[in-house]
């Protein structure tokens, strides 16, 4: 099974990593059965399903760790800058990086279990913050062209850390109407005076939602600076 795991993830550090994974997906017993984690060949199988016709797993290198019949999954990432971060693709919320890694994941289940919720309700408030960031606007850079960048960008604009202005504001001038949207979305979240340069130029954007998105931002930049 090694082989079927390097096929998928590219990578032989994160082969052993999901290998160690399923082992304490294992060891959970019943307990990963109600929760939907899959078994090795089930999310081998799952995995192929959905590279096959979804454009962010299949362009993240997406690996589907879960099924709990709601239409939703939590998809283990295996693409340089976000790589062995856990993302919860949503069919009709916010799909967004969740949890650094698949033992962080494996706490939130734990956590759920112990408290008689959901996994979804141990997610943090705020996306992960992404630890390399250069590698991530690589990886956001390199998507631009992409067909369904307008599904993949926003997913990846929560994880930015919202420090390189220059980066945020070519996001807003150059891109979707859905990423730059996204961008203003998370400066109206994590909202700081050194962004308003971003905000700036959102404002003067050719489409209404960034525009309406940029003056949310902005309303709580101004709320800050009367504190």
């Amino acid at each position: 099974m090694a082989e079927e795991f390097d096929a998928l993830t590219g990578d032989p550090n994160l082969s052993n990593k999901l290998e160690a994974y399923f082992s304490d997906v294992a060891e959970k017993g019943d307990l990963a059965q109600a929760f939907g984690l899959l078994p090795a060949q089930a999310v081998i199988q799952k995995t192929l399903e959905f590279r096959a016709f979804h454009p962010l797993v299949w362009s993240l290198h997406g690996i589907i760790l879960d099924d709990p019949n709601t239409s939703d999954h939590h998809v283990m990432l295996c693409v340089a800058g976000v790589r062995g971060a856990v993302m919860h693709l949503c069919h009709d919320g916010t799909t967004r990086i969740v949890f650094k890694c698949t033992n962080s994941f494996l706490e939130a289940v734990g956590r759920a279990a112990d408290e008689g919720g959901f996994v979804e309700d141990e997610h943090p408030t705020m996306a992960w913050v992404a630890d390399e960031q250069d590698g991530l606007q690589d990886l956001i850079s390199s998507l631009r062209n992409h067909v369904d960048y307008d599904d993949i960008g926003p997913a990846l604009v929560p994880s930015l850390n919202l420090k390189n202005v220059e980066f945020l504001a070519n996001l807003v001038e150059q891109d979707s109407v859905y990423v730059a949207e996204a961008v203003c979305r998370e400066i109206e979240i994590r909202p700081a005076e050194h962004l308003m340069p971003v905000l700036e130029r959102a404002g003067v954007h050719h489409h209404w939602m960034v525009r309406n998105a940029s003056i949310r931002a902005r309303a709580k930049i101004d709320g800050l600076r009367n504190i």
